[in-house]
């Protein structure tokens, strides 16, 4: 494992180094139903960059460094600790046939998708340097789906998503789809309730969004997922699960 995981501290120690004095290299992660790129990191890709053990952040800090992109420096990294280039595809399609089965994906995965790109970068925490993450992001382009997916590259859980398109099921999701999301994170799921949507009008479909808070104990993100199915043919359905503010103190284990 160690042969596996040592690959990635020098990139950590190195980046926090920077951060004490005062260089960033700043970098966005956003989700949406418009994938737009909002900051560009100045920095070479990290070949040889190393790292003795992961540091083990719950779910909920890894959620959270989604949530706040201004906060977190992200650096590029040529591969995971655990996953490659070689590899990540078939952890990746695994894990989406997970979602299939949970109902949070329209049709079963495609063995091999028309378009997949796969992009990985060294997340941290500006203040904390210790929550730090391997993530990827991969971008899956097919007749069927177009889509943004993060992954953690540690347990290679699907962290969040936005994706459009077509299948034979078409889930609009609900309250237990949240909840069979927050189980397959490993998370605790509080607060779920239904959130704003624009009112319904004939021929546009139904559009369903749900707030929740995913937590570990005190450290809590506050999410969204939402759905928009149309029953016939035309404009494409939408799907999308993202987290918009850490919560550290309102929380509490019930």
């Amino acid at each position: 494992m160690k042969a596996r995981t040592s690959q990635y501290i020098f990139g950590a120690v190195a980046v926090a180094l920077l951060i004490a004095a005062g260089t960033f290299l700043p970098g966005e992660i956003a989700l949406g139903r418009d994938r737009a790129i909002l900051g560009q990191v100045r920095s070479e890709p990290l070949d040889q960059a190393e790292m003795s053990e992961y540091v083990n952040i719950s779910m909920a800090d890894k959620a959270g460094l989604l949530a706040q992109p201004s906060g977190v420096t992200v650096v590029p990294l040529k591969k995971g600790a655990e996953y490659g280039q070689e590899t990540i595809r078939g952890r990746f399609l695994e894990e989406l046939g997970k979602l299939y089965e949970l109902r949070l994906y329209p049709r079963p995965p495609e063995e091999e998708p028309a378009g997949f790109t796969a992009g990985v970068t060294l997340c941290i925490q500006n203040d904390a340097p210790a929550i730090n993450m391997i993530l990827w992001e991969i971008e899956i382009r097919s007749d069927y789906v177009n889509g943004v997916f993060y992954m953690d590259d540690q347990t290679g859980k699907i962290l969040s998503f936005s994706f459009a398109g077509a299948g034979s099921d078409n889930p609009a999701y609900t309250e237990e789809r949240v909840k069979a999301w927050a189980s397959y994170l490993g998370a605790d799921v509080r607060n779920i309730k239904k959130g704003p949507v624009p009112e319904e009008t004939p021929g546009t479909g139904l559009e369903v969004v749900y707030l929740f808070e995913l937590y570990s104990g005190p450290m809590g993100v506050s999410g969204q997922m939402s759905s928009l199915t149309h029953t016939g043919e035309g404009e494409p359905n939408r799907w999308g699960l993202s987290y918009t503010q850490v919560n550290y103190d309102r929380i509490e284990p019930q």
